[in-house]
């Protein structure tokens, strides 16, 4: 009874050791690679502000209008380039044709910018700065992180998966090795204390019994 609460509790020492260390193995990868695209997308955002900004002030709307249409890239479904009016509304570029935040001085921020069925179901992370009348508006939608996001929750649940099983197969392998030599310690101990005492725990390398 006492051999098999200690090789139980090797296997579940095993177990879980394997379990606790990819569970902190996924959860530091899933933070790592959200944290980086949320960065990059901060950094284009900040970098697209600062350069239309510029543009305005040496052409004004129409040559914003101008490096607007040229940064939109077909098939780029995830941009949010536009030029706001005072009540919300795009006049130029990608965006909710009336937005649902305010219009105020924002760095970098994550939210939903419309109330329509499109963009009410979608985060952005974006960036509000005034041009004159108006206000710019950059950013990109996060669909494509969140779908990156899925994909290596799933690649990941199934590498924590195999770990557990390769640490539920090494728990058994090692209980077993251990419970042999219990086995052997227990028949030594056993036969002493029936006046046996030729039988011996045989040693090996390092102090260990066989």
């Amino acid at each position: 009874m006492i051999r098999l609460s200690v090789t139980a509790r090797i296997a579940l020492l095993s177990i879980s050791l394997a379990l606790v260390s990819n569970l902190a193995l996924v959860g530091f990868v899933w933070k790592t690679t959200s944290a980086d695209a949320i960065y990059a997308i901060r950094r284009e955002t900040t970098e697209q502000s600062e350069a239309l900004r510029a543009v305005w002030r040496n052409g004004g709307l129409p040559a914003v209008r101008q490096a607007i249409d040229s940064a939109v890239v077909p098939g780029d479904v995830s941009l949010v380039l536009a030029v706001i009016d005072p009540k919300g509304r795009a006049v130029v570029g990608i965006s909710p044709a009336r937005l649902a935040v305010p219009l105020r001085v924002t760095q970098f921020r994550i939210a939903r910018l419309g109330s329509d069925e499109l963009w009410s179901a979608r985060e952005t992370g974006y960036a509000l700065h005034p041009l004159g009348d108006y206000w710019l508006l950059t950013g990109r939608n996060l669909d494509l992180i969140a779908a990156e996001e899925r994909a290596i929750e799933r690649a990941l649940a199934v590498a924590v998966f195999l770990s557990l099983a390769l640490g539920v197969f090494g728990g058994l392998v090692l209980t077993r090795y251990v419970g042999r030599r219990l086995d052997g310690i227990a028949k030594a101990i056993e036969a002493a204390g029936e006046g046996d005492l030729s039988r011996r725990v045989d040693m090996v390398a390092g102090g260990g019994c066989l």
